[in-house]
């Protein structure tokens, strides 16, 4: 969800690192094993706070409890290796693409989500810059301490899916691969026989018009390549495999969550009015390409103090 206002840069990033459980005999069922949980981190409370970093204090396992002091601070336009981190790229993650006054490279201060995941390669990052185009950055991180380095960063290529659109939130799935989100999918019926706005009035209007100019030379460009849940696999050898899911619908996605069954997925829908709240139910298990996608109808039978019953 895009906040009220936006921070300045640089953005930064908080992450906080979950203590190794100890082991628990659940051989007696009636004493339940402790449950691990973070003290809440709280609510911003009015539009300037929701852009402050925030993190839970500390963390409690039955009678054991410690401080959160894990933590990482990075920012777009921050130099990590020999890359640049959070700014804009074509599709390919190979150039830098200019912002819409010309700027090159382009920080657009939109670090929306960020993922940690530990693999057998070690620690890294996933970091969304929601923006048109969109990119995506893989991140490598050593430990030190109480603290992680980020040692190099790449924007993940995303030429064979068409680029990206506004990335918004993400989650990581029960088998290990980053679920994104695009937001803000445009009304097609508002597009010239070129899949571009004829008549651009909004900012996302003109910003819909730039994304074939984000792809390779020569790529094509269609509308239907924006609007949905990609997912991506990173393999041992640090590739990754990017792959739009189109069974999961084609709308302004926010975020995607998967349940323990690893078929069930919540998807929620970021517009300003008018939005859904969809349930997807994938054939198979761990395989997101197909499946049935319901959404929720909700009824009103009556007005209630501050809002309705249904």
């Amino acid at each position: 969800m895009r906040p009220a206002v936006r921070a300045p840069l640089p953005l930064l990033l908080t992450l906080v690192a979950c203590a190794k459980a100890p082991s628990v005999d659940l051989s007696t069922p009636a004493d339940p094993p402790p449950r691990f949980a973070f003290e809440d981190a709280g609510l911003p409370h009015h539009p300037g706070a929701n852009t402050a970093v925030r993190w839970a204090p500390r963390w409690t396992w039955g009678t054991r409890s410690g401080d959160v002091s894990l933590a990482l601070q990075i920012g777009a336009g921050d130099t990590i290796g020999t890359t640049l981190f959070g700014i804009v790229t074509t599709a390919d993650g190979r150039t830098p693409f200019p912002s819409p006054d010309g700027d090159v490279p382009w920080e657009p201060g939109a670090l929306d989500h960020a993922s940690l995941q530990r693999t057998p390669a070690g620690w890294r990052l996933w970091t969304h810059v929601e923006s048109a185009p969109s990119s995506l950055y893989l991140t490598d991180l050593d430990r030190e301490g109480a603290a992680f380095v980020p040692t190099a960063t790449r924007a993940v290529d995303l030429s064979r899916i068409g680029g990206g659109k506004d990335f918004c939130a993400g989650t990581i799935t029960p088998w290990g691969t980053l679920l994104s989100s695009e937001e803000y999918d445009v009304d097609l019926r508002t597009l010239d026989p070129s899949g571009r706005v004829a008549d651009p009035v909004s900012t996302y209007d003109h910003a819909w018009n730039r994304l074939p100019e984000a792809l390779p030379h020569g790529a094509p460009f269609h509308p239907y390549q924006h609007g949905w849940v990609p997912e991506f696999a990173l393999a041992p050898d640090g590739s990754t495999r990017a792959t739009k899911h189109l069974a999961m619908g084609r709308f302004s996605h926010e975020i995607g969550l998967v349940l323990p069954d690893r078929r069930t997925v919540l998807l929620t829908d970021d517009v300003s009015r008018f939005g859904g709240l969809f349930l997807f139910v994938a054939d198979h298990p761990e395989d997101l390409s197909t499946g049935t996608l319901y959404g929720l109808r909700w009824t009103q039978t009556a007005r209630a103090h501050g809002g309705a019953a249904a």
